[in-house]
Formats: C-alpha cells, sequence, structure tokens
C-alpha cells in the first residue's frame, strides 16, 4: 500500500471493492494533497486548490490574498499537460462566491513557492492580469497646421511586459487604419440647415466592425480624407512595439478651425484599429487648422523643379513642397501685415469735434498687438472717458437664418479702458490672441474683426483750469458732483490673418499625444 500512486488503488483491490481509507501527503513546505475515490483535492501553499469529482470535474483556483475565483473547464475533466492557474483565476483576478468559499475550504496553512513536486500531469502558472495594448499617436510637429500642409503623425503599438507575461502572452490586431475628418456642428436656435438626405445614409455604418471616424460625434462630417491602412494581423509579443508613420495633406479648400457660438469646426485624425473578435476601438487626436486666402491659387514656379540640387540628399517630394508652402505663406503674412502708414480719423458727434484717432495699419496677424492713439487737444467737446473693445462679428447667411433678421453675435477677445478728462493724448495696446481664429467666409457662416469703441462725452464745455503765475494763496479745486453726459460708438473694420503654426501651437488647448488602451 505504501507504494501505490496516489488516487488510485493498490494491486489486489478493485474499485468495486470495500472503500479505500483517505490518505494524505503533506510536502515540506507545508502543502497538503489528499485525494479519496468520491473527492480528490490538491492543494497548494499559495491557496490554488484543483478538486475534481466522480460527478461535476471543475477547477478551482482560489487566492489568499484576492479571493477565490471559479473559472470554467471542460466536461472531461483534467487532463495531464493542463494548465492551472495559481493565485488568480484564469480571467485575470477574483470572484467571490467561488465553491471553494461555498464549501468552506480554507486555504493552505502556510503560503509560499510551490512544492518542488507536483503530481504527474499538473502545471501551475498565473494567469495574466487581463492582456492590453497601448496605441500611442503624436504629431511630429504640434497640434497647429496650415490648410495645404502635410500632417505627419506617428503611431506607436505596444503589447507591455508584465510581471506574468510568458511566451503565450502575445496579441493580435487584425487591421488599423487612420483618417482626417472636419466635424460640423450648429445652434439649432440660430442656424436653420436644410433637412439630410436618407439616401446617402449607410446602413454598414451601424455596424462595430466598419471603420466609421465620426462614430458617436455630434454634428455632421463635411470633409473627410481618404482613409489609409497602417497594417493587418499585427502580432506583438510581450514587450514589443511597432511604429507606424502617418502622412496626409490637408484639403486647402476646407473652413479652419473654430468654436463660435452659432457654429463649430472641428478638425480630428482618428485611428481605428481591431482585435480579433472584438469591437473596433477608436482613437481621436484633435488639431487646428489656419486658412490663409490665397495660398490655393498660387503656383509654384517651374524652374524650381529643374533647378540644380545636391545628389547626395535625398528629398521626398512631399516634404520639398511642404516646405515651400510654409516658406509661401510666410512671405504672404509678411508682405500683407508689415505695411505701415497713418490712418487718421476724427472723431465727432452731433454737437462738434471730440478728436482724432490714430491708426498706423489695419491689417494684422493673430498674436500682434494692436497700437492707437488719441489726440482731444483739437477736440471743441470734453471726453470724459473712452473704451476699446477688440470683437468679433459672428454672422449666419441670409438662408440660413433660423429667424429673418436675426441680431450678429459679438466676441470680445480683449478690452482697454480710460478716464480721459483734461488729457491731451492718449494711447492703447490690445494683443489679438493666438487662439483666436482669423477672419474667414464660408457658405453657412462668415467671421469678421473690428475696434469698438465708446465715447462718453459732456455737454457742457469744460474749459482746463490754469494757476496764474502770481498766485500767491492756495486754491482748491474741486469735482462736480453731476454732469450731463452723452455716449456715442464707433465701429472700425480691421482684418486679421493667421500666423505661423508652430508658434500657434504653443498656446494651443490640443495636445501632441494621445493615446489609449485596447
Amino acid at each position: 500500500m505504501a507504494g501505490a500512486e496516489p488516487g488510485r488503488a493498490a494491486p489486489g483491490h478493485s474499485r468495486a471493492g470495500p472503500k479505500i481509507r483517505e490518505r494524505s501527503r503533506t510536502f515540506p513546505n507545508g502543502a497538503e494533497w489528499s485525494p479519496s475515490l468520491s473527492e480528490r483535492r490538491r492543494r497548494f501553499p499559495n491557496g490554488a486548490e484543483w478538486s475534481p469529482s466522480l460527478s461535476e470535474r471543475a477547477r478551482v483556483a482560489v487566492s489568499a490574498a484576492e479571493g477565490p475565483c471559479v473559472p470554467p473547464v471542460s466536461e472531461r475533466g483534467p487532463r495531464a499537460g493542463r494548465a492551472v492557474s495559481a493565485g488568480t483565476g484564469l480571467w485575470g483576478g477574483p470572484a467571490a462566491g467561488s465553491l471553494g468559499s461555498r464549501l468552506g475550504r480554507r486555504p493552505a496553512r502556510t503560503p509560499g513557492s510551490l512544492p518542488a513536486r507536483l503530481p504527474a500531469g499538473v502545471q501551475v502558472r498565473a494567469a495574466p492580469a487581463g492582456a492590453m495594448i497601448e496605441v500611442l499617436a503624436q504629431l511630429s510637429r504640434g497640434p497647429v497646421f496650415l490648410a495645404g500642409e502635410m500632417l505627419e503623425c506617428g503611431i506607436v503599438f505596444t503589447n507591455p511586459l508584465s510581471a506574468t507575461s510568458t511566451s503565450a502572452s502575445s496579441e493580435m490586431l487584425a487591421w488599423a487604419s487612420a483618417q482626417i475628418h472636419c466635424q460640423f456642428h450648429s445652434s439649432e436656435n440660430r442656424v436653420a440647415l436644410p433637412p439630410s438626405d436618407d439616401s446617402k445614409h449607410d446602413v454598414q455604418a451601424e455596424n462595430e466592425t466598419v471603420f466609421v471616424p465620426n462614430r458617436g460625434e455630434r454634428g455632421q462630417c463635411i470633409l473627410s480624407t481618404p482613409p489609409k491602412i497602417l497594417f493587418c494581423d499585427l502580432r506583438l509579443d510581450p514587450g514589443e512595439s511597432k511604429s507606424y508613420s502617418y502622412c496626409e495633406t490637408l484639403p486647402v479648400d476646407g473652413p479652419p478651425s473654430f468654436r463660435g457660438q452659432s457654429v463649430k469646426y472641428v478638425y480630428k485624425l482618428t485611428i481605428g484599429c481591431q482585435r480579433v473578435n472584438s469591437p473596433i476601438k477608436l482613437l481621436r487626436v484633435p488639431f487646428r487648422v489656419l486658412v490663409l486666402h490665397g495660398l490655393k491659387d498660387y503656383q509654384f514656379p517651374q524652374d524650381e523643379v529643374v533647378a540644380p540640387s545636391n545628389p547626395f540628399l535625398e528629398e521626398e517630394e512631399g516634404v520639398k513642397k511642404d516646405s515651400r508652402l510654409a516658406d509661401l505663406a510666410t512671405e504672404l503674412l509678411m508682405a500683407a501685415t508689415s505695411r505701415r502708414s497713418l490712418h487718421v480719423y476724427n472723431i465727432s458727434n452731433t454737437r462738434g469735434k471730440v478728436g482724432m484717432f490714430g491708426i498706423f495699419k489695419t491689417v494684422y496677424k493673430i498674436g500682434e498687438d494692436i497700437l492707437g492713439t488719441f489726440n482731444f487737444s483739437e477736440g471743441d467737446i470734453p471726453c470724459l472717458q473712452y473704451s476699446v473693445s477688440l470683437q468679433t462679428e459672428e454672422s449666419i447667411q441670409e438662408e440660413f437664418q433660423r429667424r429673418h433678421g436675426q441680431p450678429v453675435s459679438y466676441s470680445t477677445h480683449a478690452r482697454h479702458q480710460e478716464s480721459c478728462l483734461h488729457t491731451a493724448r492718449s494711447s492703447f495696446s490690445l494683443p489679438i490672441p493666438l487662439s483666436s481664429t482669423p477672419g474667414f467666409t464660408t457658405n453657412i457662416v462668415s467671421l469678421k474683426w473690428r475696434l469698438h469703441f465708446e465715447f462718453v462725452t459732456s455737454r457742457e464745455s469744460g474749459e482746463a483750469h490754469t494757476v496764474p503765475e502770481n498766485q500767491s494763496e492756495t486754491i482748491t479745486w474741486t469735482g462736480v458732483e453731476q454732469i450731463e453726459v452723452d455716449t456715442f460708438s464707433w465701429d472700425l473694420p480691421i482684418k486679421v490673418l493667421p500666423t505661423n503654426p508652430v508658434l500657434a501651437s504653443y498656446v494651443s488647448q490640443f495636445s501632441s499625444t494621445n493615446s489609449i488602451t485596447i
């Protein structure tokens, strides 16, 4: 009897004979193993149990630290070479209320390493804590671009290496694709859009296995580039990464990025990837687009193509054209905003002349400062106070207005206010935010810039008090408690153009790096 194998009857005894006394074996580190004909149980020192019976065979993995977990197994019962998860369940985590807990079984008395000798045909390994793949997308130059430029994004797929990773922890991705799209959203109270054409409805877009970049997005997709496939059937071993580069030229006929009170234009790069037998996961990378009018109609000289080049430097045609486009945009912006000539305007109301206003130019780039000067010395009407506001005017085209003659929406970006009684000269400086949108016009909305002036003048002609030269007595001046005033306003239209997209990237609200775990 001492030489009989565990779990089998000794020679000379059949299974139909009398019940054999339950045998137990204790390993040197405290692990117990005691099978019987009615129930066989294998218990390991870290709390893992394996207990099939003649009526129901199951695998039970109980962790003393994390709780029990009962994963399902085949009805055929355990065989030699099957893997048993120790410490955690086959699902990678604990689950309360397992078979072992309901039967009141306690874990092994001595936690620690597995016994040096295990029963034949049993392998013990820790189950992975949940396989995940990290997808990281990074815009190489920043999140701001000019329309017509080339967008380049580096995409990295990583299978993280964990303590439980084995050679069998490789992950498979069926495919990955990328596409740029512009999403349009409007306020229903201000914009009346024509009804959408139901005949263009794509039934496949409702399927989770079809790549739809704007799935779940509000509004309409008004612009998109052709999708590009990054890979098919990608296998990643634990700790392995694969990098891909996505390049696409931004359309020059699209609207700029804009978030107004009535409409919004939002650009996004969407990366879709799918694991085998899983739904599609989308990683969206928002970015900003600036539109410079004139680039679309410009033709590059043909002599640049045949110009001699360095044969030792390899440069792709797309990169060369993109560099020339950025240089051309810089030249056009400098030529349009560097012209300076003094513009003088007379400020007056119904009662007379208030003063003069001077400004050196009316065309600016975002990020510049608007400088203006006032001269009240030649005015007939005293000015008590003035204010200057830098505003944008957002108006909906007449055919898309919800109500006929609805008012225009204004947004203030900077403001200067000053009291100027008995002041001969004054000046102001208003910065144009780099995050603001230059003026543009589409078939639905138009955006214009202006300087809005408000003046408060006195109805009485106030004479400036002067001190006589030979005055020996002390004179005290007291301001009047009440004064009758007039107010009037004046608007000066200005033109605001884009700037270098690299400069605008420093203050962009978008991040150059985005990630997702699938």
